[in-house]
């Protein structure tokens, strides 16, 4: 695992997160927010005294969301790694910060290490904070990969999709083998048959970079999602692409509040997602 140098942001590696502080820090801040969970997360220490003290804050409250996380506190007299604190796993709920306290650590270099469980527990439901991975053969995945090589290098593309701020070069093949209403217009005498173009006026350009790699296979980041989700709905629901609706159904699941619920109980009758 990589080391952070003195005075740097934190760093993420999948499940862990890390912050470091110099000989001379009494205290360190994670600059931006971060993203573990579809969550958004901040990190803090302050040395005081003979005290180290390390809060797990998150941005979203939350009554039925539970995380485990554990610390691992290493700090470094003369420069030597010395392992002060490596607490077992705790559950942190979504609903407020949680700090650590630790006694030593305060007068040399310092590295925190924070590691999410491998699961979360919203609403009495089991979730996996990474994705688990489904097995598939070696062929479909080089097929995989190479559709999303020829969108991401416009090889052969035949079709433009213009949306909010620009444009997409696709191929009708696979955007109709992926949603009925892409077969529709490309098998039938419509204007996009015709104009070679397909016009989304309520999407932003990089939301439709997002779906349209949805389509073609293409990974999705937790953060891209949680930044596009409320477009993806609509599209997904809009061309019938049922795989990418509900992974958005799934996400909108576990982080219901009393701030969005009205917003979610529309979307839900809107686009028939479960309430």
């Amino acid at each position: 695992m990589s080391t952070l140098a003195p005075g740097k942001d934190v760093e993420i590696e999948e499940r862990f997160v890390l912050l470091e502080l110099g000989p001379n820090e009494q205290t360190g801040k994670s600059k931006k927010d971060f993203v573990v969970g579809m969550w958004r997360w901040q990190l803090s220490v302050l040395r005081s005294g003979k005290e180290t003290l390390v809060t797990l804050s998150p941005l979203h409250i939350l009554n039925e969301v539970v995380f485990s996380v554990s610390l691992k506190l290493t700090y470094f007299p003369q420069g030597r790694p010395v392992v002060l604190h490596n607490l077992k796993e705790v559950d942190v709920p979504l609903k407020h910060p949680y700090t650590w306290t630790v006694m030593g650590g305060c007068e040399s270099r310092c590295l925190v290490e924070i590691k999410f469980g491998v699961n979360y527990k919203a609403y009495g439901r089991t979730h996996y904070i990474l994705r688990p991975r489904r097995m598939s053969t070696t062929s479909v995945e080089q097929a995989q990969s190479s559709v999303a090589r020829m969108l991401r290098e416009d090889i052969l593309t035949d079709i433009t999709i213009n949306a909010v701020g620009g444009s997409i070069r696709a191929h009708r093949a696979v955007l109709a083998a992926r949603s009925p209403v892409f077969m529709s217009m490309f098998t039938h005498d419509l204007r996009e048959k015709e104009l070679s173009t397909v016009d989304i006026s309520d999407m932003s350009i990089e939301a439709c970079q997002a779906f349209v790699g949805c389509v073609y296979g293409v990974a999705m980041s937790e953060e891209e999602l949680l930044v596009h989700r409320s477009e993806l709905v609509v599209a997904s629901d809009k061309y019938g692409v049922e795989n990418l609706k509900k992974v958005c159904e799934e996400s909108m699941i576990v982080d219901v509040s009393t701030e969005n619920l009205l917003e979610r109980l529309q979307m839900a009758h809107t686009y028939s997602l479960p309430a």
